[in-house]
Parts: C-alpha cells; sequence; structure tokens
C-alpha cells in the first residue's frame, strides 16, 4: 500500500507495542473472570478457583506472547476460554496474536467468536477493520471504523486509521480532517501528529 507504517500498523506497529496493547487487555482481563456462587460458600470457592486458574493460563500465555510464541499463547488462552468462555477480552487477545502472524484467516474468526458472545465489542470490531485495512479492503475498512467509532466516539486510533484510508483513496483533505479529530480526541497519537506534520512541511 506504499506506506510501510500501514504495515506495520496491523501488526500493531512492533512487538513492544503489541506488548504494551495486550497489557491493557490483561488488566481488563484480571477484573472480568468473576464468578456467580449462588450455591453458596462452596459454590464460591470453586468459583475463585476456576478464576484463579483462568488467570494463570492467561498469565502463562502472555509470557508466551512476550516471548513471540504466538502457538503456545492461542493454546493457553484458549484453555482460558475453557474455564470462562465468555471472556471476550482472551477472544481478542488470541485474534492479535494472529495479527502478528499475518495469519488473519484465524484473527477475523477470533474477532467473529468474541461478536458472537459481545456483539457491542469495540475492540473485536476495530482488528477487523485493521484485518481489512491490511488486505487492501478499504470500504469495509472504513465501515468497520465507523461503526468502531459508534461504540465509542473516543475509540483511540480509530480515526487515525481512517485518515490513512482516506489517504489511500487520495483524499487527502478527508485524511486530514481525520487526523486532526485523532488527535482532539487522543493528543498522545504519533501516528496522528506526524502525518499533519508531513503535510505542512
Amino acid at each position: 500500500m506504499g506506506l510501510q507504517y500501514e504495515h506495520n500498523r496491523v501488526e500493531y506497529a512492533t512487538m513492544k507495542r503489541l506488548g504494551r496493547v495486550l497489557l491493557l487487555l490483561l488488566a481488563a482481563a484480571g477484573i472480568s473472570g468473576v464468578f456467580s456462587a449462588p450455591g453458596g460458600p462452596r459454590s464460591l470457592a470453586n468459583g475463585w478457583k476456576r478464576a484463579r486458574a483462568r488467570r494463570a493460563h492467561d498469565k502463562k500465555a502472555t509470557v508466551h506472547f512476550q516471548a513471540s510464541r504466538m502457538p503456545e499463547a492461542v493454546a493457553e488462552w484458549r484453555w482460558a476460554l475453557e474455564i470462562d468462555p465468555d471472556n471476550v477480552a482472551l477472544y481478542n487477545k488470541i485474534a492479535i496474536a494472529y495479527m502478528v502472524r499475518n495469519d488473519y484467516k484465524s484473527a477475523v474468526a477470533a474477532c467473529q467468536e468474541a461478536l458472537a458472545v459481545n456483539p457491542g465489542y469495540a475492540e473485536a470490531h476495530f482488528n477487523l477493520g485493521l484485518i481489512r485495512y491490511e488486505q487492501g479492503e478499504m470500504d469495509q475498512a472504513l465501515a468497520k471504523m465507523q461503526e468502531v467509532l459508534t461504540l465509542n466516539t473516543m475509540y483511540p486510533e480509530a480515526h487515525y486509521i481512517m485518515g490513512l484510508i482516506y489517504e489511500n483513496k487520495g483524499l487527502d483533505e478527508r485524511a486530514q480532517e481525520e487526523y486532526m479529530k485523532e488527535i482532539n480526541t487522543n493528543r498522545g497519537s504519533r501516528g496522528a501528529w506526524a502525518k499533519i506534520r508531513e503535510a505542512q512541511s
């Protein structure tokens, strides 16, 4: 697509950046595995055991992920899902692991699994948009990013990706508008700042 960054963006630029994204996901996942226990103390104890087991698999998966051992990471997250099958963050982590390997078919499947549990899960829609972008399906990617912003108007990097899409289409003014929107909602977006400075130079 002509821009090295555009290719790297789908891989979340570098493994270091991916690690940061995963740490955020881990923080969310760490509080999402609460089990109800209508059966009393014994059920509560079993619930906490299951939660600990899920977190243990999650932790092992993250170690594998950060060491670029993606098959092992996916396997651990799948074990975690056996314990907590409605945890959409786990599906999202699996999708990211597949994206790192450019296995977009498997990544799409993982995103769809997440959306089967929660159709409004913005992270899965965002990843689907990134995949469509990487595959050159600009209209589909744009539609996904618009859907993400419908779910969360402040979603980080969504306007930036839309800017890249418009730029790819030759709509430079629209692209700059999206980069400005990104900065207005996410002042830490280095990509958007770089694009604005590039246009001003």
